[in-house]
């Protein structure tokens, strides 16, 4: 059997098809089909097969090298490392599968894995090009720790029209203008890895946000956060846990403040799909003695199925529970601020070509509040909100991390309370940059 190269490694080798158990006509025309496939670039047509002849029961370190070589292509860098490990069980194979489990580990951040492995890749073999192959990448590896810092981050700019401004403030409708404004968006991010740091999986990040409006200055918003992440990765689980801390002003001035970590958890279930599951806890101080209602701990709970396609279509489901516990608006007249959230979504995703991509998002929320509110007839009801979300965005991408995206956004919010149910239309044409 044929071995597909990884990278820049290409050694093309035969294999005998020994321990197969159907025709060898229905074998060789599955693996020509494959080989095709992934010379010519179609790498998900050759996944497809290579799986198809896994399925049957072909069982041999070839196949789960050239398996290898196909993920590693897709960038699926962690299912590439397992198919390359099982075939470092075969010695004619453990040289080079070592050294494709370094360079997948790296193209996914992994340095420390990498090592690791590059080692286990020069104690394997004695093959010249597989060893020079390593020492090469043990020398990026040694040149990249010796660095100052790394970093990478993550511009999108937009512009659009609101046909209903709203004041906004972590998920939090504080208001509706009842009136259209045009606005500029502007959101920023930035990751930095200190050498020192990131051989351990600590990364220091920050956010930015600016929301401004043409006319309706009194609902402009921003935010800065500023936070440190840790990752780390066990036999099933990739983990994180990030602890940040963030300031929102309203129209310049300083509105709210928060302390909060996230802890995060994503499991492979298959070569295209995986479960993450996250928990996040918030302590929220509002800097303006007018907002101290908001002060209190919001606690997040969510769960995102997501799954890819052989036909060019991603699609994510996710369930989140949000808890709160508000300070509320005690005089005159009490008002809860204090929602129990259900939130289920859906995004479909579609790649149109190898350039253009459509996203359809729906989002359904629904809040209880803790405590009922008091009116001036002496009536008493529980506030209990239904807000229905549906966005679509068409992305042309560019080379180079960039992308221009025209998106359009729909949201209903019905209340039992009437001074709380509201509609709006956005309209919105972005561009991102990533480096």
């Amino acid at each position: 059997m044929r071995r597909l190269g990884a990278a820049a490694l290409t050694l093309l080798l035969l294999c005998p098809l020994s321990g197969y158990t159907e025709t060898a006509v229905d074998m060789d025309k599955l693996y020509d089909n494959a080989v095709a496939a992934f010379e010519q670039g179609r790498y998900r047509d050759a996944l497809d097969s290579f799986l198809r002849l896994r399925a049957r029961g072909f069982d041999e370190p070839a196949l789960y090298f050239n398996l290898g070589s196909t993920y590693y292509r897709l960038h699926y860098y962690e299912q590439a490392e397992k198919a390359f490990l099982k075939a470092t069980e075969a010695p004619d194979y453990a040289g080079i599968a070592w050294y494709n489990i370094a360079l997948s580990a790296y193209r996914r951040g992994d340095e420390a894995s990498a090592a690791l492995a590059v080692e286990r890749a020069s104690a394997s073999t004695s093959d010249e090009e597989v060893l020079a192959l390593a020492e090469t990448l043990r020398t990026l590896l040694d040149k990249n720790q010796s660095m100052p810092s790394t970093y990478s981050g993550l511009l999108i700019v937009g512009a659009g029209y609101n046909d209903n401004v709203t004041l906004r403030v972590a998920d939090e409708t504080l208001g509706t203008s009842e009136q259209g404004d045009t606005f500029l968006d502007v959101a920023g991010h930035l990751e930095l890895h200190p050498s020192k740091l990131k051989r351990h999986g600590i990364t220091l990040h920050g956010d930015s946000y600016l929301l401004n409006h043409r006319s309706l200055h009194e609902y402009n918003t921003s935010e800065l956060q500023v936070g440190v992440g840790y990752e780390w990765k066990t036999q099933y689980w990739l983990g994180s846990l990030e602890t940040r801390l963030e300031q929102i002003f309203l129209d310049g001035q300083g509105f709210t403040r928060m302390a909060g970590a996230r802890m995060q958890g994503r499991h492979l279930l298959s070569e295209h799909s995986y479960l993450e599951l996250a928990y996040e806890a918030g302590a929220v101080r509002a800097v303006q003695p007018g907002y101290r209602y908001l002060d209190g701990m919001q606690h997040r709970i969510e769960t995102v199925f997501s799954m890819r396609t052989f036909d060019s279509y991603a699609l994510q489901l996710g369930y989140g529970l949000e808890l709160n516990d508000r300070n509320d608006v005690i005089t005159p007249l009490f008002t809860s601020f204090s929602p129990t959230r259900h939130t289920l979504r859906a995004d479909v995703t579609r790649m149109l070509s190898p350039r253009i991509a459509a996203r359809l998002s729906v989002h359904w929320r629904y809040s209880r509040y803790n405590d009922p509110n008091e009116f001036d007839d002496g009536s008493r009801h529980r506030r209990r909100d239904e807000r229905t979300h549906i966005a679509g965005r068409l992305s042309y991408l560019f080379n180079n991390g960039r992308d221009l995206a025209l998106e359009l956004q729909h949201t209903v919010n019905e209340s039992n309370i009437s001074a709380y149910a509201y509609t709006r239309s956005q309209y919105l044409l972005n561009v991102l940059v990533s480096w």
